[in-house]
């Protein structure tokens, strides 16, 4: 723990060396999904997967997610998963430190939406430690923090007209790469 005028964090460190591989994932087309209250979406059409050489390496995921949201004053957020479960690393608040608390939901990026154009960008960035040379399938998990269904939207925004130049699309991008501990 690091203290910065009397505020207390909890800083990991890591070590490494050499990338000697990289995966890149670009989606260019456009998906959405109405989600309910308190529920999330495992979107597992953006994967990014990678075999470690060697189990002791790390893993650095970047990249971003273009998302949108309807309604207006709203926030939506990723989470990260690794095969089917969450990469505690990557997502705030899980346990220890600076855990969630009462019902508030652990992610790795939030953003708020207010109105139906807008798109943001959310980061991705993190070290992992999976201690395993099987396939590793990286993918985005969304969530809203609405008291009832919202549409959650990626690479567009709530009102995606082709009449109208004041709408963009965008893209999301997930790189993982192998560094040599």
């Amino acid at each position: 723990m690091t203290s910065s005028a009397g505020v207390y964090h909890d800083i990991e460190h890591y070590r490494g060396g050499q990338i000697i591989q990289t995966v890149t994932a670009v989606m260019r087309d456009t998906a959405s999904k109405s989600i309910n209250t308190q529920s999330t979406w495992e979107f597992t059409d953006f994967p990014i997967s990678i075999a470690l050489s060697k189990a002791s390496n790390l893993v650095l995921v970047t990249g971003f997610i273009s998302i949108a949201l309807n309604g207006g004053s709203q926030n939506v957020r990723v989470g990260i998963r690794r095969n089917g479960s969450n990469v505690n690393g990557a997502m705030g608040g899980l346990s220890g430190f600076g855990a969630a608390k009462g019902s508030r939901r652990a992610c790795h990026a939030e953003t708020g939406h207010n109105g139906d154009f807008f798109i943001s960008s959310l980061p991705i960035h993190f070290v992992d430690q999976p201690n395993t040379t099987e396939m590793l399938r990286y993918y985005p998990q969304f969530s809203h923090g609405s008291s009832g269904s919202r549409t959650i939207y990626i690479n567009r925004s709530e009102a995606d007209s082709p009449a109208n130049a004041e709408r963009g699309r965008a893209i999301s991008i997930m790189t993982a790469q192998e560094i040599v501990t």
